[in-house]
């Protein structure tokens, strides 16, 4: 009896697919997240508090730009208090970060503490990376993190882990990048950087992706990626026979990243991309396309 309810599938060799197990997931709880007063939103981030969020849209102007959301109980809508300062600078692309004091006239971050994010500019036909904060009343770019450009790529922000020496009010930012070759036959590639004090210059940590980077160039195009709070689970999107997933792998003993497996609970016939999680990889968001439709603006979905 035993046998013929558990282990059919074993015992008379039934066909079945494995999937590797990913570091992340699975999750049994997936549902569209309500976004009202923006069109084909994309990029969907959120603050740690899950007071604030951001997508990539269209506003009520039919201005295509990031735009700043609050939840009003049923759906996430524009938050008037953060939009100003995005506009006219050509972003692409935000992720939030997370919400530090603001930088004073010295090189030190003493402010109030206030939102933050890492949004792709345009320079020279790039894509480069660069840091704001909310002044209070406006987004302004923080002067202190130069930013990531690459003339052969297009530089991506994932999120950003901030680790704080206990003696004094410097930081550290874990910063996950993702770089977009602009030439078809270079592989992109994820990349973490983190600053070495006191500079907050981003500088690249390659070794700790060279084994997903080195076996991703013949089996999955690399996209974007977010990392757990502790450092320890990377989860990135990738495109493979012509299909976008989301994988999760986690560090090895080396604290390297090497390819990972298929977050069971989210992967489907569709294209899933663009993914964004909690501290501990509790929630997952992303977006998903349908099949056969890259011009689609899909839907943005939460899996718990």
């Amino acid at each position: 009896m035993l046998v013929a309810l558990s282990g059919c599938d074993v015992v008379f060799q039934l066909e079945r697919v494995d999937v590797a197990k990913a570091a992340c997931g699975p999750y049994r709880n997936v549902r569209a997240v309500a976004i009202t007063g923006v069109t084909e939103p994309r990029q969907f981030t959120i603050s740690e508090d899950e007071q604030l969020a951001f997508v990539f849209g269209i506003d009520d102007q039919l201005r295509q730009r990031p735009i700043a959301l609050q939840w009003n109980g049923e759906a996430w809508e524009p938050h008037v208090d953060y939009q100003q300062g995005l506009e006219g600078r050509d972003i692409a692309g935000v992720r939030l970060a997370p919400f530090e004091e603001i930088p004073d006239t010295m090189g030190s971050y003493t402010g109030p503490v206030q939102p933050a994010l890492n949004a792709w500019v345009v320079n020279t036909n790039r894509h480069q990376v660069a840091r704001y904060y909310w002044s209070g009343t406006t987004w302004t770019p923080d002067a202190y993190q130069i930013p990531l450009f690459d003339g052969d790529y297009d530089t991506h922000a994932g999120n950003v882990i901030v680790v704080r020496q206990a003696t004094n009010v410097h930081r550290v930012r874990h910063t996950v990048i993702a770089k977009l070759a602009a030439e078809a036959e270079a592989p992109n590639q994820i990349l973490l950087h983190a600053n070495t004090l006191p500079s907050y210059s981003l500088l690249p940590k390659p070794d700790r992706t060279m084994a997903l980077n080195v076996a991703s160039i013949d089996t999955v195009a690399l996209t974007d990626a977010v990392l757990t709070e502790n450092q320890a689970t990377l989860v990135y999107a990738g495109v493979s026979g012509g299909q976008s997933d989301i994988y999760a792998t986690a560090q090895s003993a080396l604290r390297e990243f090497a390819p990972g497996g298929l977050i069971e609970g989210i992967t489907s016939s569709d294209d899933e991309v663009e993914p964004w999680i909690t501290a501990t990889c509790s929630k997952l968001y992303f977006r998903r396309i349908p099949s056969g439709s890259p011009n689609d603006p899909g839907q943005i979905y939460v899996a718990e």
